[in-house]
């Protein structure tokens, strides 16, 4: 007589089989988004800046879970793109330090001080958080030719593109052009049924 495996067997082979497939298709990032294109993360910003990185500090913040670290970038900005934002403006990022406790959050803002930045940002009270954590943000800095280009960081993340899970990367693209493509998306977004 021919004995037919345990349900639990079964499921528990499948399981190990498909779980095993994830984990070695996976990049190793703790953090999946789904990619913003420009277009999109300006449609979405309250306000976009060209800002000078000035401090970067840490607070707490209580949250349902406890309090939980921030961290605080103050940027001086120098050319205001949209919104009603000028002088100096704090920035909150996920994660930082909260006494000898360091939280780490993959894809989240990063700041240097002394960075040249280009940032899309939504308002939260008195202070602003970036759009699409990491994706909001460009570092500004001069190529070989002296030309001024924005680079946008997502290799700590994951993107999930067209139900695929692909490595983040670094691009590079030269300001005007970057400025022009978020002109042109704050333009569509001012005409009837134009998306935020």
């Amino acid at each position: 007589m021919l004995r037919v495996p345990s349900i639990r067997i079964a499921l528990a082979a499948i399981a190990a089989f498909f779980g095993g497939a994830l984990l070695t298709a996976a990049p190793a990032r703790a953090t999946v988004m789904v990619p913003l294109s420009v277009e999109r993360s300006a449609g979405r910003a309250d306000a976009i800046v060209i800002a000078r990185v000035e401090r970067v500090g840490y607070r707490a913040q209580m949250t349902k879970s406890g309090l939980e670290p921030r961290t605080v970038a103050v940027l001086r900005v120098e050319r205001t793109l949209h919104g009603q934002v000028k002088g100096r403006i704090a920035v909150i990022s996920l994660g930082g330090r909260l006494g000898d406790r360091h939280v780490y959050v993959s894809g989240a803002a990063r700041f240097r001080v002394g960075d040249r930045v280009l940032v899309m940002l939504e308002r939260r009270g008195t202070s602003f958080r970036v759009v699409g954590m990491s994706q909001g943000v460009w570092t500004l800095r001069s190529d070989r030719r002296g030309q001024t280009v924005a680079e946008r960081d997502r290799r700590r993340v994951s993107l999930l593109r067209q139900g695929q899970i692909v490595a983040g990367r670094r691009t590079t693209t030269a300001l005007p052009t970057l400025i022009t493509r978020i002109q042109g998306a704050l333009r569509a977004r001012r005409l009837p049924g134009g998306a935020r």
